[in-house]
């Protein structure tokens, strides 16, 4: 007891020094040496325990157990009742469920002896929320149902909505989606009825996320927006931060990812600003879910470790067993397995500790993916077996199906083809019982490869037609293309050309549909890095900010020291020169007014330029993300190399953005790639590369027109129309050189729009001149253009090269002498016969020799193609 008063008099000393309290809960720390009666003090305890649960969970263990000790000295069941439910809130909130339950369990005992059937009810409907966070589903319906029944014949309608949500959350984490929709409808029906909008926004939240396991993303968006619109209204930030996130989760859904990080950061920044560590861990592992899943591995690992670390501090179990599940799957994905399987043993050892069964399977699921890729196959095959098992009693199906499948993969690689076959007719099996669509398609393919590999050509097409049934419709791109690429050649030994035909057009297009959702990632990626860049600079500067104050403040108390030290001669100083001080009086105020003046001439300077600078910030990041752009739709170099193996691109800027750009694209065994000069370079430039691409892509991928002479004419209309040249005296245009590479005509086309170009062929080389005319400008609207093109045989090894002016045009370091086209041409033609990456080291030495420390004048693209097509 005397502990208890010691402790109530420490709080009134030094509470005002405290951290992180919100206004409220000090005013309720200020009452408690106010309280004359014990009773009050336990139940203010109790307040304040409440009042820190999630924004300072350390605070509220002391306040709890205090009111704990002081309930029990004065024999107070109702205050010890509600201290020990708060304590197993606060363990439940760390994420040590074991502990939650004990005090959970004490608090029940308590209460069922009071009869006090509305706290009955909260508590049984909290020991059911912590059997559901372990997984244990039947012990949680239990106890909801227990809380439903108690509440309505207690006509509580609170604990009755509470409970319904409860019994949703269940089937909602089961899978079972019809029946999760029904209870949430119910509660929410309760809370409308009693009007309370935090409680409303939480069940709209819910309503949400089954909508969205249903993919009724829209539905679900409209459920999120209505709750964010509640929890802003009522100012109730934790709530608007949850729902913000969960807005995240439907953009990364749908591979929208810089809507999700939008809403990912928003949400973190509330919660950093609430000083939540659990739910701020949530949100950094939430970004970095969405850098895995474009591929950004190493910023993933950084989230992932950020969440991690805190995860730890608070001691949350079960989310650390995820995170480290997540850090896993990126050393699995980087092919870093020793590493991966570290990670992954770790979450396993954790889940084993908590008794989570699903969270047990799939960690075993997760250490047998790696076992079979380190080729130990006996101990893949003992691992997925007891994940096997687990997902059989806990009826997860399509678990389960997966893992049959994995076993499968495992007998395939040891061509153990009849056990293989076996474990994949039953993954089929257990996928169509649970109408799994993904894992239909899967293991139908695994089936279709397998009679494929034994030469059972007529049942392999029967389950590669049942796959691409199942695949086409989740549309599943990466499948579909795998099987048509496949079926094409099974079909071309069948003698059956005409559908391998059929199917080899059929992978031509989605391979090109792949490729373009290559290029939206890679665009998502370069927004991603670019708002999280916004991000760690802002943070950056905060700390700047900080030790900069943190830097003047030491220097103020060195000051201060030395100014306490020195007082005694300093006044000794003022006294004997006070009289000299009264004689320079009126010269020291002139030139006071005079300091002052230039001090303020100064900070006025001194502002305009700190806004200039803030300015050329600005356009300088803006100018550098459009530069990310610009490089995302540009062909990658991995694209470039499978199509042309025997090429280089020497490409340089003059600027950020380029006004230069190239362009590709290839149709059955056709290659068509353009080098293309617009008007202009920095950002103008960039803006006619743009229209330059998009009008390409359009003409010759959408439109299918792959005449030379008839793409410049649509595409000189192009831009003529998208600049309006034909009523204003806007004279931008480009020039630009287009060849088509045909494989199977053995021709090579060639048409040059006021470009030149170079040929070799049997050590002849020829320059081929292109027509007068631009792509645009005034003069291109004052007449009919027509663009001609010139065809080579590829009978011969063949070089090409082209290039845009900015490399002939090049003024010489000391003679101002440009490059020249004779010369870049001779250059070509000493260079031809070495490798091409060789090539383009050579070209960008002389590059650099010829200009010197001169500035570069304009954007440099140079392209050369060797072709083979004996």
């Amino acid at each position: 007891m005397i502990r208890v008063y010691l402790f109530f008099i420490f709080i009134f000393i030094s509470h005002t020094l405290s951290i992180g309290q919100n206004q409220y809960s000090d005013s309720l720390i200020d009452q408690l040496p106010l309280k004359t009666s014990d009773t009050a003090k336990t139940n203010l305890l109790n307040k304040i325990c409440v009042e820190l649960l999630g924004s300072d969970n350390k605070s509220a263990l002391e306040y709890g157990n205090l009111a704990v000790e002081l309930s029990e000295k004065i024999g107070y069941q109702k205050g010890l009742s509600q201290a020990l439910y708060n304590l197993g809130s606060v363990w439940k909130d760390n994420g040590d469920n074991n502990k939650s339950l004990e005090l959970y369990f004490k608090s029940l005992d308590i209460r069922q002896k009071s009869n006090n059937k509305k706290d009955i009810a909260a508590t049984l409907i909290n020991i059911g929320l912590v059997y559901r966070e372990i997984n244990n589903y039947n012990k949680s319906l239990d106890y909801f149902n227990q809380a439903l029944s108690i509440s309505e014949q207690a006509k509580d309608l609170n604990e009755s909505a509470n409970a319904l949500n409860g019994l949703g959350g269940v089937y909602w984490k089961n899978k079972n989606y019809d029946q999760a929709l029904v209870f949430y409808i119910r509660s929410l029906d309760v809370r409308e009825k009693l009007g309370v909008k935090k409680d409303i926004a939480a069940s709209l939240n819910n309503l949400g996320m089954v909508n969205k396991d249903y993919s009724n993303f829209i539905l679900a968006l409209d459920y999120y927006n209505k709750s964010l619109k509640i929890s802003k209204k009522i100012n109730d930030r934790k709530s608007a931060a949850n729902t913000l996130n969960l807005i995240g989760s439907i953009f990364k859904e749908q591979k929208m990812y810089s809507e999700a990080i939008e809403h990912y950061v928003e949400s973190l920044k509330m919660r950093e600003e609430a000083g939540n560590k659990k739910d701020i861990a949530a949100s950094l592992n939430n970004i970095g879910d969405v850098f895995k899943n474009i591929n950004y591995y190493k910023k993933a690992l950084e989230y992932y470790e950020k969440a991690l670390k805190i995860r730890k501090e608070i001691g949350d179990q079960n989310t650390i067993a995820y995170t480290l599940n997540d850090i896993g799957s990126i050393y699995w994905k980087i092919k870093k397995f020793d590493k991966a399987l570290q990670f992954y043993q770790e979450a396993l050892s954790i889940r084993r500790g908590l008794g989570d069964n699903l969270g047990i399977a799939n960690s075993l699921k997760n250490i047998g993916i790696i076992h079979k890729e380190l080729k130990k196959y006996d101990l893949a095959l003992e691992t997925y077996e007891k994940a096997l098992n687990i997902y059989k009693e806990s009826g997860d199906k399509k678990n389960y199906a997966s893992v049959l499948s994995y076993i499968g993969n495992v007998y395939n690689e040891q061509t153990n083809y009849p056990k293989a076959l076996n474990y994949y007719l039953q993954s089929f099996a257990s996928s169509e019982d649970a109408n799994y669509k993904e894992g239909l398609a899967s293991s139908a393919l695994n089936i279709g490869d397998l009679y494929n590999k034994t030469d059972k050509k007529n049942e392999a097409i029967t389950y590669y037609d049942k796959a691409i049934s199942y695949a086409k419709e989740i549309n599943q791109k990466d499948v579909l293309a795998k099987i048509y690429n496949t079926i094409d050649d099974l079909y071309a030994d069948l003698s059956d050309y005409k559908k391998a035909w059929n199917y080899h057009k059929l992978f031509s297009e989605i391979r090109d549909d792949l490729m373009a959702d290559e290029g939206s990632k890679k665009i998502a990626e370069v927004q991603v890095k670019y708002l999280t860049y916004k991000q760690d600079k802002e943070l950056h500067e905060k700390k700047l900010e900080l030790l900069k104050k943190q830097a003047e403040l030491g220097k103020e108390i060195i000051i201060r020291n030395f100014m306490i030290a020195g007082l005694f001669v300093v006044l000794l100083i003022l006294f004997l020169l006070y009289n000299q001080y009264q004689l320079k009086k009126k010269s020291n105020k002139l030139l006071s007014e005079q300091k002052n003046e230039i001090e303020k001439q100064a900070q006025l300077l001194e502002k305009t330029n700190h806004q200039l600078q803030i300015k050329n910030t600005q356009i300088t990041d803006s100018i550098s993300y459009a530069k990310l752009i610009q490089d995302a739709i540009l062909p990658s170099a991995n694209r470039i190399r499978h199509y042309l193996p025997d090429s280089f691109i020497y490409f340089r800027p003059r600027d950020i953005v380029s006004g230069d750009f190239y362009w590709m694209y290839q149709e059955g065994k056709k290659t068509f790639f353009a080098v293309v000069d617009c008007t202009g370079h920095g950002v103008p430039g960039g803006f006619m590369s743009m229209i330059g691409y998009t009008l390409l892509n359009d003409i010759v991928k959408e439109k299918k027109i792959f005449d030379l002479p008839q793409i410049l004419e649509k595409l000189n209309v192009g831009i003529m129309h998208a600049l309006n040249q034909n009523e204003s005296k806007q004279d931008d245009g480009m020039d630009l050189s287009i060849c088509c590479i045909d494989r199977e005509s053995k021709k090579l086309h060639l048409a040059l729009a006021n470009q030149s170009a170079l040929l070799i062929q049997k050590e002849e080389m020829t320059k081929v001149k292109g027509d007068i005319y631009s792509i645009g400008g005034i003069f291109s609207t004052r007449k009919k253009i027509e663009f001609t093109q010139q065809i080579f045989d590829l009978d011969h090894e063949t070089f090409i090269y082209m290039f845009s002016d900015g490399f002939v045009d090049q003024i010489h370091n000391k003679t101002c002498a440009k490059y020249s086209t004779s010369r870049i041409e001779q250059h070509f033609f000493d260079n031809h016969k070495f490798a091409m990456d060789i090539q383009k080291e050579n070209l960008a030495t002389e590059f650099e020799q010829w200009k010197g420390n001169r500035r570069q004048i304009d954007d440099v693209l140079v392209v050369g193609i060797k072709i083979n097509c004996l």
